[in-house]
């Protein structure tokens, strides 16, 4: 059964014909690349400077900014401080959005995001869900964080969520807070989205849409593209 993710729905956003042929046909492999490699080098080292403290690197990647990464692994631990952080989080929702009962691979999972990291302060602030993110800021595209505070507050029962890109090469920050308590508008994006994702699914449609990223694509150049 087709879980979503926010992976595969991005990919879809930027062009149905390659989710399919990721997701549906596997035409395109996943493949390692030397920069896939270094962004989970990235993720682990930041990652493990969240959960024991900056005394517990020996080595920081090369490339990144140093400063604005121990800074907000600093700030971040202080605002935890008497509350939790959650590291690489597995959220699994089912079609009527509650958590499953078995977790990431329970049978009933709808969709599902696993979070970098989740900062649960003591006090009454909003957590805040972090991404890890290599290289630099090119866009403000919240999508993926939005659908990761939409799973996080069906599934821990939080109203209000902050979210955040934390740009480690480039020292920088995208960021945003919803208030659930308002509605769902700020993620109704998502929501029709996997109405339209389901509908394509079910009709085996799958158009090609030309994006920036084409030349990258496996399928770039192939007339199975069709473009």
């Amino acid at each position: 059964m087709f879980v979503f993710s926010p992976s595969n729905m991005s990919t879809y956003r930027t062009c149905p014909r390659k989710f399919q042929a990721q997701t549906i046909t596997k035409e395109l492999p996943w493949q390692a690349t030397a920069q896939k490699s270094r962004g989970t080098l990235v993720h682990n080292v930041v990652e493990m400077a969240l959960r024991s403290g900056l005394d517990a690197v020996t080595s920081w990647p090369e490339g990144i900014d140093l400063d604005y990464t121990r800074n907000s692994i600093v700030e971040a631990r202080a605002a935890a401080s008497g509350g939790k952080i959650l590291i690489e989080e597995e959220l699994t929702l089912n079609k009527t959005f509650n958590p499953t009962p078995e977790g990431w691979w329970d049978k009933t999972a709808f969709i599902r995001a696993r979070a970098d990291a989740v900062i649960i302060p003591a006090s009454e602030v909003p957590p805040l869900v972090v991404d890890i993110k290599t290289g630099k800021k090119w866009h403000d595209d919240d999508f993926q964080l939005r659908v990761n505070a939409l799973l996080l507050h069906f599934a821990k029962k939080f109203p209000v969520i902050r979210y955040e890109y934390w740009y480690v090469d480039s020292g920088e920050t995208f960021g945003n807070t919803i208030d659930f308590a308002r509605g769902l508008t700020p993620v109704q994006d998502v929501i029709e989205l996997m109405k339209e994702m389901s509908t394509s699914i079910r009709d085996s449609y799958f158009p090609s849409q030309k994006n920036k990223f084409c030349k990258w694509c496996g399928l770039s150049g192939t007339p199975s593209c069709g473009l």
